[in-house]
């Protein structure tokens, strides 16, 4: 788990990225970067099972929450309301390393919505939903961390790519 990347990089919002690292349970660090709303960056500090800290940065969104709810490693919760691309959501539910899942809804997009799922190490599954390509559905598997990388283009968005590379 140390070092693992994953980076589904969403165009369609004009170069709006998603970049959580998990490096671990120690120093674990999720970092959306939503660059479709000018520059807006949600970065929460995941240091060790106790005394997780959470440091998000919204630069220019007018009116956007924040409810994150850390009750540690486990369980733990994220749900930033970003109403700056009119009521888009992102919740992603970290609940530890196995299970965990992040499902950040962007209606900015009409709707389009990316949820991977993240079960642990080995077989976790990437299940990105974009309806804002009208329904297309991407599910990779990755069954192991060790290199393995999945680069799907979706050329109905128009040259947006899915990056998510796992270390």
């Amino acid at each position: 788990m140390k070092g693992s990347v994953l980076k589904p990089a969403v165009s369609g919002i004009k170069g709006s990225v998603l970049t959580p690292a998990v490096s671990g349970i120690n120093g674990s660090v999720l970092t959306p970067v939503v660059s479709g709303i000018k520059g807006s960056e949600l970065t929460p500090a995941v240091s060790g099972m106790k005394g997780s800290v959470l440091t998000p940065a919204v630069s220019g969104i007018k009116g956007s929450v924040l409810t994150p709810d850390v009750s540690g490693i486990k369980g733990s919760v994220l749900t930033p309301a970003v109403s700056g691309i009119k009521g888009s959501v992102l919740t992603p539910v970290v609940s530890g390393i196995k299970g965990s899942e992040l499902t950040p809804a962007v209606s900015g997009m009409e709707g389009s919505v990316l949820t991977p799922a993240v079960s642990g190490i080995k077989g976790s599954v990437l299940t990105p939903d974009v309806s804002g390509i009208k329904g297309s559905v991407l599910t990779p598997a990755v069954s192991g961390m060790k290199g393995s990388a999945l680069t799907p283009a979706v050329s109905g968005m128009k040259g947006s790519v899915l990056t998510p590379a796992m270390s």
